[in-house]
């Protein structure tokens, strides 16, 4: 249980400041910055942060080439005066980890940042193991407190968009023939419905303003957590958004597990949509019912629930699946054999073979206007 070489460090919270600091007035505390890892009475192995904490302790590696030999320092000595040898086999993973959130920690301080944002919160949604899609963000919104998630808590443009195409989504599936399936959503912008249901909503960059060296250590956490889902989980859903995400596909093999980059959501903020590339447009690529497609391909059924976002209620849950195993059944039966072929379903969607397995559903309505870089637009 490598958590347990993190029980001495949480319990100690004023120490690991002054390690971390000195701290001036006006400056955030490294405890309350990664307040998730702090707890006065120790872990419960119940606790979902526990398992992640295994993952990094068992098998996380800081970048050489990042490593500040002053920042290195501090954590070697914090350590030592804690009773924990950093260059012990047991402890040295767990001694990298820290030195990422130490590097972090210095950089944002160096930059001015003041906010006392608890950066990795998205490690208490639920246990890694338990992950069955990823949603990568790109960073969040200024204004909005940074705990690592993508969209959940944030009432921003982009989070709007994202509930317009899931619901536009439900409005395209003809098999529902106007039955009131309402996205609903709270206030908050709360997304504990997908959250609950182990989608990992992750943003690639940490913060607005404060990119660079930041972001790049950011990265080192976040491509470390996509690479070890994909080498220790298969049949994972990976929702890869904008340009920054589009590098970490080669971190996912997709023979293991399904993978669709799309757009950033606030690409359509912007009126001009002639030059997107169908293969990544929201529209054509419908995400959740295609994630949901590949689900049901794989296990039989479709697991997830899109619907319910906020995790109040689920409404119409039962009639949305039952409707969409009708699309499904259909697709397969009249999917085409050959890879890279497709066949028209009905007057809105066509079904691609994608490999010897696997079909994918386009929406591709036959008279729809024709984007730039169409694939299919002379067969349709």
């Amino acid at each position: 249980m490598a958590y347990k070489n993190f029980q001495t460090i949480a319990m100690q919270p004023e120490i690991v400041d002054s390690f971390a600091g000195p701290i001036n007035e006006g400056d955030f505390k490294f405890s309350t910055m990664f307040k998730v890892f702090f707890t006065p009475h120790g872990y419960k192995e119940t606790d979902n942060i526990v398992s992640w904490l295994d993952v990094f302790g068992n098998n996380f590696t800081f970048p050489k080439n990042l490593s500040d030999q002053l920042v290195a320092d501090k954590v070697s000595r914090l350590f030592q005066h804690l009773g924990l040898e950093p260059g012990d086999e047991i402890i040295h993973n767990t001694y990298e980890f820290w030195l990422l959130l130490f590097h972090i920690y210095h950089k944002l301080r160096e930059g001015g940042y003041k906010v006392n944002d608890n950066l990795c919160e998205f490690m208490n949604g639920f246990p890694i193991h338990e992950t069955k899609a990823v949603i990568m963000g790109n960073v969040p919104v200024n204004g909005i407190p940074s705990t690592g998630y993508a969209f959940h808590g944030s009432s921003c443009p982009s989070t709007f968009q994202i509930l317009h195409f899931l619901q536009d989504e439900i409005n395209k599936i003809e098999h529902f023939n106007g039955a009131n399936q309402t996205v609903k959503n709270d206030e908050n912008f709360s997304m504990n419905g997908w959250i609950q249901q182990g989608v990992l909503l992750m943003n690639a960059c940490q913060t607005l303003n404060y990119s660079g060296d930041v972001c790049t250590l950011w990265l080192v956490l976040t491509d470390f957590i996509l690479k070890y889902l994909n080498d220790t989980k298969s049949n994972l859903v990976f929702i890869l958004l904008g340009n920054v995400n589009l590098e970490r596909y080669e971190l996912i093999d997709p023979k293991r597990h399904w993978i669709m980059c799309l757009y950033h959501p606030a690409m359509y903020a912007y009126p001009d949509d002639s030059g997107k590339d169908r293969d990544r447009d929201w529209d054509t690529m419908i995400p959740f019912t295609n994630s949901q497609f590949y689900m049901y391909q794989i296990h039989g059924n479709c697991q997830m629930d899109w619907g319910d976002v906020d995790g109040l209620e689920s409404k119409g849950k039962e009639e949305r699946f039952t409707q969409l195993q009708k699309l499904f059944d259909k697709a397969i039966h009249h999917g085409p054999s050959q890879i890279g072929s497709c066949e028209r379903l009905d007057r809105y969607f066509i079904v691609v073979r994608n490999h010897e397995h696997l079909l994918t559903l386009k929406y591709w309505p036959k008279k729809k206007r024709r984007f730039s870089g169409q694939s299919y637009s002379q067969r349709y």
